[in-house]
């Protein structure tokens, strides 16, 4: 497997007041969609699979979005992030909090080393994570240790083979080339479904469920197809044609 790298510090820094800004946007108009559509997708599948006193984990928590509305279907939830500022803002973000519901204990930690004891959780859920790992292979060899036999694992990526997001990131790249800019877009790793389920399966994790979702195009802090219509034309979907076009895909696994 090669000599271990040290991921304790995402490839790119965020800053926690802009992106929970883009985490509270309520159209469509904007980046933050992108993010939402994902926590979204990954409550309802919590939802559907976790039990109320379960212990579950969010990893790369950021500023707390999703551990918040997890806690309040009454589990005991866990948000890890090694960005110290990003957990400073979910901490204090948390303390605000008045919703019912169960507790949220925010640790700092690198996700290759997973500070839980073996099957210590029902469940790990990430969103918007995976891409900005230099190794993610630990990140899953870890969900496999801290998981409970039957615990779920709630993991989004980003699909490379996206019609969608290549004509994003071609258009972006050549207005960053005719502005000047070589740095040109942010860089994250990109999945392919058959990547995204062989990691599952090097793991030891059975892969349950499929959702492919963001079927739209994101040009200068816009949304195409435009809010409200892309609440129609833009539902999640399990079928094949979404590995083409979605420009993300939640993988649902669990561990038998």
């Amino acid at each position: 497997m090669g000599t271990k790298k040290d991921i304790r510090e995402l490839t790119t820094r965020f800053d926690p007041m802009e992106w929970e800004a883009l985490s509270l946007q309520n159209s469509a108009s904007g980046r933050g969609i992108i993010f939402q559509n994902g926590v979204n997708l990954v409550h309802d599948a919590y939802r559907r699979l976790s039990r109320p006193g379960q212990n579950w984990l969010d990893a790369g928590c950021g500023t707390g979005r999703l551990a918040q509305l997890l806690a309040e279907e009454g589990a005991n939830i866990f948000g890890l992030d090694a960005d110290e500022a990003m957990l400073r803002f979910a901490k204090e973000k948390s303390e605000r909090r008045t919703s019912k519901g169960g507790p949220v204990s925010f640790i700092g930690a690198s996700v290759d080393g997973l500070p839980f004891c073996r099957e210590k959780l029902d469940g790990v859920a990430a969103v918007s994570l995976l891409g900005c790992l230099a190794e993610p292979q630990y990140f899953f060899l870890e969900i496999y240790q801290i998981l409970r036999p039957g615990g779920y694992a709630l993991l989004t990526f980003t699909n490379r083979h996206s019609v969608m997001l290549r004509v994003n990131n071609m258009v972006h790249s050549l207005a960053s080339l005719y502005r000047g800019n070589k740095t040109g877009l942010e860089q994250y790793h990109l999945y392919s479904l058959k990547e995204a389920l062989q990691s599952f399966a090097d793991a030891g994790l059975k892969v349950l469920e499929i959702i492919f979702y963001n079927f739209f195009f994101f040009f200068s802090n816009r949304i195409i197809p435009r809010y409200p219509l892309i609440r129609r034309v833009n539902p999640p979907s399990s079928n094949g044609f979404g590995n083409a076009l979605a420009r993300n895909f939640l993988v649902i696994g669990k561990k038998l």
